[in-house]
C-alpha cells in the first residue's frame, strides 16, 4: 500500500496526496496571505471533534502585491492522542515551537512519549525525495503514521500514513484514496466569520472551481494577520 505526500515547493505550488506531481494541470495554486488546513481528520461535519483529532493548518504569505501565488511561512499542528494534547508552530529559520516552547533540534531525535518524535534530516536521505530542496531539513514523526518535512524557508511535504479506507483524512490536501480530484469543500460556509472566504456549499460538497475549494478550508484559528484580515472584507 502506497503513502500519500502532500507538498508545497515554495514557488507557489502545491500538489495534493492523489496528485500527479510532475503533471501541472493538477497543480494547485494558494493565492494571498490567510492559513488553510491542509490535513485534518475532523470529516465527519459533527460539531464533536474525534478524541484523536489531528490537524496541520499552514500560513501562507503573498511574496509582492505583484504576484498571484503565496508560499508557506509557518504550520501549525495540533495532536491529540490518549486524551492529550501536543502541538507544533514551525516557522522560518528552522524555529520549532513544541506544547507553546521553542525547542532545539538536532540529528539526534526528540521523542515525546505516545505522541511524535522530532529531529534534524538531510533532504537525500528521505523517501521519496521528489522536490526541488536540499540541505537540513525539520522531520516530524508521529505516532499516528504521518510525516512532515519542514525546510526552514517555505517548503513542507506531508506524508500521509498506509492508505485505510475507513481512515480517510480531508482537507486542500485531499483524502488520500488514491483517486483524484480531490475538490471536496471544508467547513468555512456562511456561519463562520471572514465574509472574503465564505463559501455557499455545505461541507464535502463538490467545490465548482479551485479558489472556492480554498477559501471553504480557511482555518480562523490561525489568520490573524494585518493582510490576511484586509482579504476578509
Amino acid at each position: 500500500m502506497d503513502r500519500g505526500v502532500c507538498v508545497c515547493s515554495g514557488d507557489y505550488s502545491c500538489y495534493r496526496f492523489d496528485d500527479d506531481k510532475g503533471n501541472k494541470f493538477h497543480e494547485m495554486s494558494i493565492s494571498g496571505s490567510c492559513a488553510y488546513t491542509m490535513v485534518t481528520n475532523a470529516c465527519s461535519g459533527s460539531d464533536e471533534l474525534p478524541p484523536d483529532l489531528f490537524v496541520i493548518d499552514v500560513v501562507f504569505e503573498r511574496e509582492s502585491m505583484n504576484i498571484r501565488g503565496s508560499y508557506a511561512k509557518v504550520l501549525h499542528i495540533t495532536n491529540v492522542a490518549s486524551g492529550e494534547f501536543e502541538s507544533y508552530v514551525l516557522k522560518q529559520g528552522y524555529r520549532v515551537i513544541h506544547n507553546a516552547i521553542r525547542i532545539s533540534v538536532n540529528k539526534t531525535p526528540t521523542v515525546y512519549d505516545g505522541f511524535s518524535a522530532v529531529q534534524i534530516v538531510e533532504s537525500g536521505e528521505q523517501t521519496p525525495d521528489d522536490w526541488d530542496v536540499s540541505g537540513n531539513l525539520i522531520k516530524i514523526t508521529f505516532e499516528n503514521g504521518y510525516d512532515v518535512l519542514w525546510d526552514g524557508v517555505k517548503m513542507f511535504k506531508i506524508i500521509a500514513p498506509i492508505r485505510h479506507q475507513e481512515e480517510t483524512p480531508c482537507g486542500l490536501c485531499g483524502n488520500n484514496d488514491g483517486q483524484r480530484p480531490d475538490i471536496r469543500t471544508g467547513p468555512h460556509n456562511e456561519d463562520w466569520g471572514c465574509p472574503g472566504k465564505q463559501v455557499d456549499l455545505t461541507f464535502q460538497s463538490q467545490a465548482p472551481n479551485q479558489q472556492t475549494l480554498i477559501n471553504s478550508w480557511y482555518s480562523e484559528i490561525t489568520s490573524d494577520s494585518e493582510a490576511c484580515q484586509l482579504e476578509c472584507l
